[in-house]
């Protein structure tokens, strides 16, 4: 169904995780605008987690536009993830390097071990 890896043993919280996800599949364009998202109760039987989780991660995504929901119909991915994929302070791509440092910050890393991470796995692809 999806390609959503959560990490049970993380800090980061799992609604969380699959925001993230989520958004990053939207960003790359691996989720097309438009296309129905995979319903609650699906995604959580799916990913062996409480429908609420996956209901707060959706929460998320669609205060932050990444989504919207049509009573009866389903969750889409909304048309205006196109402006944010555009250059600008505001893309996704920058809201997700935000959230990459800032939870590896929390997590003790320093600015050269992030920076060392980043590298290895440029250089890895």
């Amino acid at each position: 169904m999806t390609k959503i890896n959560l990490d049970l043993k993380s800090k980061v919280p799992i609604y969380i995780q699959i925001r993230d996800q989520i958004r990053l599949m939207i960003a790359t364009g691996e989720w097309k605008e438009g296309s129905q998202m995979p319903p609650v109760r699906d995604l959580a039987s799916s990913l062996l987690i409480n429908p609420n989780t996956v209901t707060k991660a959706y929460h998320e995504l669609e205060r932050e536009g990444y989504i919207f929901t049509r009573r009866g119909m389903g969750t889409f991915v909304s048309d205006k993830t196109e402006s944010k994929s555009v250059d600008g302070n505001d893309t996704a791509a920058t809201e997700i390097a935000r959230d990459f440092v800032t939870r590896l910050l929390e997590l003790g890393m320093s600015t050269v071990q992030i920076k060392t991470l980043v590298d290895e796995a440029l250089n890895s692809k």
